[in-house]
């Protein structure tokens, strides 16, 4: 058995730690805390050095301990001795085995910090990490703990986003105290003078660092979005603070309650799904969000100007299978609750008419419970021969890879004996829609040729926002008044380390 460490940042754990055989450190909580290690087990280390190779240090397991760093910090330590080192430019790397999982195909190190690709040890770690998210597991199904409410949903998603904080700071790490600077303080905020902006995200950009970085924040892991996408930050024209931010991507292309709202054969789906959106994420940040500003942001997601950005964006754009240049209209939007039922869409209105309507609600199937680390362990398994698994891209444009991440854990928990139905976490959410004309579902379904779309222009939505729950909610409720926007750090001050 070979455990294989990811040292990127190039620690020097030695010193760190005052003694010549201490050579990795391990946070004690996540998918890290599953390993045990063996007195006697290989282990290497891969660290970079400045002219772009990478040095693989070899040592004999002796013992752990746990260490409090000066912050506070609880690490678990390794120790052992050293056998051998050997030193490899980055692409001969990715090429020498035992080495090769470490890296991706350049040469770039992956995310994962251990990596132990062993069948029997993937099914432990797979099952304690499932009883330690609080998943209670009988035979071949995994339950929900009893009582469920908010905050133990939030429990069952936090080591999802824990990792997701980890595996993006790398990239974001060194930008947060800018990204700090862009959101309010409480004493900043004038309820009368807030004017919405809406700003789309640009690949590269610092809004989209701003984008990233907010999105980590949220109560469940945040997705990066599907083919089509089209990302907005809305900003306070007042503070030039950012009131919150909204994805839009592509759809599902089977969900029974939407299929059924709209009337739906297979064939009107398959020909005219590309009318409909989907709002992958949404929401505002504090303290705009004590003062239910992720309602105004969902009424600025339905806006005429999201409308015209999205058709500006893709009209005239050929589908990737089809190749069938679209007209780039998009005639309804649809989203999905957080954490069970939705305060945000629940009821909210835009004048008379519901803006956000209820059609039912998710099985409760998905991937955010081996989205903690045991993931990359599971694709890196998937991707070895050993697995025998098969990659079945759902067509020949999309390339030779997996469809998803579902399909990687899916044929992974086969391969290793264990239930498919294992990906049936049991939260179910809340599923909306917004129709954008009032003739939506007569035209997904072909029934008619052009859209009637409601006038909703983003000045009229938030004028209608602003008297219906701005001002009222900052009259009886001020705490927005206390926000502090470094409450909000994820990483230690004065950490650099992408």
């Amino acid at each position: 058995m070979l455990y294989l460490f990811n040292n990127c940042h190039g620690y020097k754990h030695s010193e760190e730690y005052d003694d010549p055989n201490a050579f990795y450190d391990l946070e004690l909580s996540g998918y890290k805390a599953n390993f045990e290690f063996q007195e006697g087990v290989e282990c290497v280390v891969a660290t970079p050095d400045s002219h772009g190779n990478v040095d693989f240090v070899h040592f004999t397991f002796s013992y752990e301990s746990t260490h409090t760093t000066n912050s506070g910090k609880k690490y678990r330590v390794l120790f052992g001795r050293k056998i051998h080192s050997k030193r490899l430019t980055k692409i001969e790397s990715a090429k020498t085995e035992p080495y090769k999982p470490l890296f991706d195909v350049n040469g770039n190190f992956k995310r994962r910090s251990v990596i132990q690709v062993d069948e029997k040890f993937l099914k432990t770690i797979i099952r304690k990490s499932l009883k330690r998210q609080g998943f209670i597991i009988r035979g071949n199904q995994i339950r929900l703990p009893a009582d469920v409410d908010k905050k133990k949903l939030r429990d069952l998603h936090y080591e999802a986003i824990s990792h997701k904080i980890e595996d993006s700071k790398r990239g974001l790490v060194k930008h947060e105290p800018l990204l700090l600077q862009r959101l309010a303080s409480g004493g900043e905020i004038v309820p009368d003078k807030i004017s919405p902006k809406l700003v789309e995200v640009h690949s590269g950009s610092e809004d989209e660092l701003m984008f990233r970085y907010a999105s980590l924040h949220w109560s469940i892991p945040v997705s990066s979005g599907y083919g089509r996408r089209l990302r907005f930050l809305v900003v306070d024209q007042h503070t030039e603070k950012l009131i919150g931010l909204f994805g839009l991507g592509d759809p599902v292309f089977s969900l029974g309650h939407r299929d059924q709202w709209v009337g739906w054969s297979k064939e009107n789906r398959i020909e005219r799904l590309h009318h409909v959106v989907d709002a992958y994420v949404l929401g505002a940040v504090p303290p705009y969000s004590f003062l239910l500003g992720g309602k105004l942001i969902a009424l600025v997601a339905i806006s005429n100007e999201v409308r015209e950005a999205f058709k500006c964006k893709y009209k005239g754009k050929a589908s990737v299978i089809r190749q069938r240049k679209q007209p780039g209209e998009i005639a309804l939007i649809t989203t999905t609750s957080a954490l069970g039922r939705s305060s945000l869409y629940n009821r909210l209105k835009f004048g008379d008419r519901l803006a956000f309507e209820r059609v039912g609600h998710t099985q409760g199937f998905g991937e955010f419970h081996f989205s903690n680390g045991i993931y990359d362990a599971l694709m890196t398994y998937a991707k070895s021969k050993e697995s025998n698994i098969t990659a079945t891209a759902g067509h020949d444009l999309w390339g030779t890879g997996f469809r998803n991440r579902k399909e990687v854990v899916q044929k992974t928990l086969a391969k290793l004996d264990l239930p498919s139905n294992w990906l049936n976490h049991g939260v179910k959410r809340e599923i909306y829609v917004a129709p954008l004309a009032n003739n939506t579902c007569a035209f997904l379904r072909g029934d008619t040729s052009n859209l009637n779309y409601y006038n909703q222009p983003l000045n009229e939505l938030f004028d209608w926002f602003r008297d219906r729950w701005l001002l009222p909610r900052s009259e009886r409720d001020q705490r927005y008044k206390e926000w502090d926007p470094h409450n909000w750090r994820l990483w230690k001050e004065g950490q650099n380390n992408e």
